[in-house]
């Protein structure tokens, strides 16, 4: 339980630094951050999904934030740290309009998806 409580206090400093990270920083620089952050060595007690779920929560209840940016960045930083391979995924979307949406895989599988995926083509993976 204490471990628990101990990764879940780790979780929420690290998205505060991570956000702050982000919004005062270039594209170039999260890219390339992501890039060069690889996957630590660690035991995995909380599942990936919990992880992700509660920086969501951080992040659209304590920093208002839902930018999908945001969570992807974060997620895919927190999770490789964690241990667990994680992939950030940038894509646009195939109908006339633009749109693009980020999000984090974990073994080619989207983690807390709801968005369609399919009608995204990915243009970045990281």
């Amino acid at each position: 339980m204490i471990y628990k409580a101990s990764v879940l206090i780790n979780i929420f400093f690290k998205t505060l630094f991570l956000y702050f990270f982000f919004r005062f920083n270039s594209f170039k620089t999260i890219i390339e951050k992501i890039s060069n952050h690889e996957t630590k060595k660690g035991t995995i007690k909380i599942s990936p999904l919990r992880r992700v779920a509660f920086i969501r929560l951080i992040l659209k209840y304590f920093l208002l934030s839902k930018n999908c940016f945001h969570k992807a960045f974060i997620s895919t930083i927190i999770l490789r740290d964690s241990g667990i391979n994680a992939q950030f995924v940038i894509g646009v979307s195939l109908d006339s309009s633009f749109k693009s949406h980020a999000w984090v895989e974990n073994n080619v599988s989207p983690i807390l998806e709801s968005f369609e995926l399919k009608k995204f083509k990915v243009i970045q993976k990281i």
